[in-house]
């Protein structure tokens, strides 16, 4: 079943809402808090991110190795709602107040960010152009040129949690999924 209604409120909800805002929040915020540079953190530090990152990729490998593409794509976005809950939860807009507090900030956000380039790498299947436009903000555009050798790349490097290198230009710009409204 089709219908313009649904695929507004699915495109808003998951597309503009949640992938969208969440990338700009944290782009927004590491431009804001750290002059555009990803900031350092204890990248073997436990998070809910990075907790969360082995098993949805797993699961969203099982889930397009049989062909349940929309499975594929609930997972990869219930991912990123994770990383907008971590940022409820761990608030790094009040931290950032106490200047003795953004080490702490730096660390949330490079979790954020490296979760988000995580997610990106599940979605490309489904959503390759955008996702490449994420990783070309986050700094790792490079998986975009290796990829274009007919969909060759290191995926399995790439996945691994870690990867983004700390002092990275992260880039701002307009919105990735600008909300969509009916005319």
């Amino acid at each position: 079943d089709f219908s313009e209604a649904k695929f507004i409120e699915v495109y808003n909800s998951d597309l503009a809402n949640t992938i969208g805002n969440c990338f700009s929040r944290v782009t927004n915020m590491i431009q804001r808090y750290f002059g555009g540079k990803l900031p350092p953190a204890d990248r073997d530090a436990d998070s809910e991110p990075r907790a969360a990152a082995a098993t949805t990729a797993n699961r969203v490998e099982q889930t397009l190795s049989t062909l349940l593409v929309g499975e594929a794509c609930r997972a990869a976005i219930a991912y990123v709602q994770q990383v907008d809950s971590y940022i409820e939860k761990t608030q790094p807009f009040k931290l950032a107040k106490d200047p003795a507090k953004l080490p702490q900030v730096g660390s949330i956000l490079y979790h954020c960010a490296e979760a988000l380039r995580i997610a990106s790498l599940l979605l490309w299947p489904i959503m390759p152009g955008k996702a490449e436009e994420l990783w070309r903000r986050l700094g790792c555009g490079e998986y975009a040129a290796a990829l274009a050798n007919h969909g060759q790349g290191n995926y399995q490097h790439w996945r691994q949690w870690g990867l983004l290198e700390p002092g990275t230009p992260i880039l701002t710009g307009d919105p990735l999924f600008p909300r969509y409204e009916a005319k």
